[in-house]
């Protein structure tokens, strides 16, 4: 049995320059090859594409570069059609005594998943500045807000890592470093993400609100001094990631807080 290229990519003088590299589409059965966009490669724009592209909830493509103007790299969105491509976010540096380090993580050079919360999820290789790490996993919403840095690695839990980000039947991301460890061979590792809470009242009556990655295991926990807390209920947080339910007794205690942990 022979196995055949679908399509043999061909340096032609039609196609654009890729040293950069090329965002491009072809059918499956290997027609209609067209490179939808070019990274110039140039200080002013964004290069070397390494990692898997993924289709959004919103039907965009989402991406990262590990070039950028701080060659540092870039979290990027572009439509089917080539058309919107926008940065979202650009890895940062920042100089300290002289030194460069990775203000908040670089070199993104793995896939990124979706959350059932609409957030995007990934990993870089570089390190978070003042965390002594070996790589980071970050969360980012799909406009490019509200970046943050959820984990950074240190030798003892893994040196950067290496794989794409999954999420497992109990709402936690799994996945892989190349290195760190007791034996620094590398490690599995399992990042629960605790999910957003917000309280809103109707007619004096609170109505709780979890935000999350579905499967997560929840206890909410309440208090009328925020030092001594008890458990109010648990819950799992459903297939698109949310919980709510009003708390009906709230109004026995004249002040109540509220909290969220995960399993």
């Amino acid at each position: 049995m022979h196995s055949h290229p679908v399509h043999q990519i061909e340096a032609r003088p039609e196609l654009p320059d890729g040293s950069g590299g090329w965002i491009f589409k072809i059918n499956t059965n290997g027609a209609g090859f067209d490179v939808i966009h070019v990274f110039n490669n140039t200080p002013a724009d964004y290069a070397d594409p390494q990692a898997n592209l993924i289709q959004g909830s919103d039907g965009a493509l989402y991406g990262t570069t590990t070039g950028a103007v701080n060659a540092n790299g870039t979290l990027f969105r572009i439509n089917t059609n080539g058309t919107g491509y926008t940065v979202l976010h650009q890895f940062g540096r920042i100089t300290v005594g002289g030194g460069i380090f990775d203000g908040d993580g670089g070199g993104p050079n793995t896939g990124l998943l979706e959350g059932s919360d609409g957030a995007l999820y990934g990993t870089t290789a570089g390190m978070a500045f003042g965390e002594g790490g070996f790589g980071t996993v970050f969360r980012i919403n799909k406009d490019g807000s509200n970046y943050r840095i959820l984990h950074t690695f240190s030798s003892s839990d893994g040196i950067g890592p290496d794989s794409n980000l999954i999420t497992g039947s109990d709402g936690a991301l799994y996945g892989t470093a190349q290195g760190g460890g007791a034996f620094a061979f590398g490690t599995v590792f399992r990042l629960v993400v605790a999910p957003t809470l917000n309280v809103f009242s109707t007619s004096g009556i609170p109505t709780i609100k979890l935000t999350g990655l579905a499967g997560q295991n929840c206890q909410i926990q309440i208090s009328t001094d925020l030092t001594s807390w008890g458990t109010f209920t648990n819950l799992v947080l459903n297939t698109n990631g949310l919980a709510q339910f009003t708390a009906s007794s709230a109004g026995l205690d004249p002040v109540r807080f509220y909290r969220a942990s995960t399993q």
